[in-house]
């Protein structure tokens, strides 16, 4: 699932949640997942820029 299906169906949750106290807490639980999702996806595309030779590498500048 990408984060913007995964950020959709949040929403979704959150919208029909049946209390507020269970609204926040699924609210909590998904940016958690959203945060590592994002975090993956930032060290995923950084990979593939150092294949692509764009980012400098320690020693080399």
């Amino acid at each position: 699932m990408n984060l913007a299906d995964r950020i959709s169906n949040v929403v979704d949750q959150v919208r029909f949640a049946t209390s507020p106290a269970r609204a926040g807490t699924t609210a909590e639980a998904a940016a958690v997942e959203i945060e590592a999702l994002a975090k993956r996806r930032l060290a995923d595309e950084y990979d593939a820029a150092r294949k692509r030779g764009e980012v400098a590498q320690l020693g080399t500048n």
